[in-house]
């Protein structure tokens, strides 16, 4: 009885296919305020991790510019000490390398003046989370607000979206 139903079913279906042929897969992007770890991130743009090139404070992918950055630095390497920290809910202050200098096309991107650029941005409040790498939280698609100073340069940042109330005092945002 059940395969005499599926043959009288089957055999009601009109034959068609699609229109379109389906799309590729695209990665999907990030989650805004999800947690990730550094190995987790490069999927996310269609990219794949090694730690030679993800074990750095800016990424670049074609015209995909991602900071991934460490508000509280012990622990890290003489050197890599950037004064990053959120004035509150939506603004930012982040330093770029210290060999970044504001007439590199790094700094084009950052500042907007490359129309094309992304600029993506992960936090997180420590290296070590119960003594392991501590995951980035995606933050979004910053604007630029500004910059000064030359190797570092310190630019400033207003994130899309204001940091949701109960993850504020996890990264240091006291309003």
């Amino acid at each position: 009885m059940l395969a005499e139903l599926a043959e009288w079913r089957l055999g009601t279906m009109p034959d068609h296919e699609a229109d379109d042929p389906p799309a590729d897969f695209t990665a999907a992007g990030p989650d805004l305020w999800r947690e990730c770890l550094r190995e987790d991130i490069p999927p996310l743009f269609g990219a794949r991790f090694s730690t030679g090139n993800w074990n750095a404070g800016i990424v670049r992918l074609d015209n995909i510019l991602i900071l991934l950055t460490t508000l509280k630095k012990g622990g890290l390497t003489a050197g890599s000490h950037y004064e990053d920290h959120f004035f509150g809910p939506d603004r930012m202050q982040w330093q770029c390398q210290t060999q970044t200098r504001r007439d590199s096309q790094i700094r084009r991107m950052l500042s907007g003046a490359d129309g094309q650029a992304r600029i993506h941005l992960f936090v997180r409040n420590a290296k070590l989370r119960n003594g392991k790498a501590a995951p980035f939280l995606y933050c979004g698609q910053p604007e630029f607000v500004g910059w000064e100073g030359e190797k570092p340069i310190t630019v400033t940042w207003r994130l899309p979206v204001p940091v949701p109330d109960h993850l504020r005092p996890g990264l240091g945002i006291s309003r």
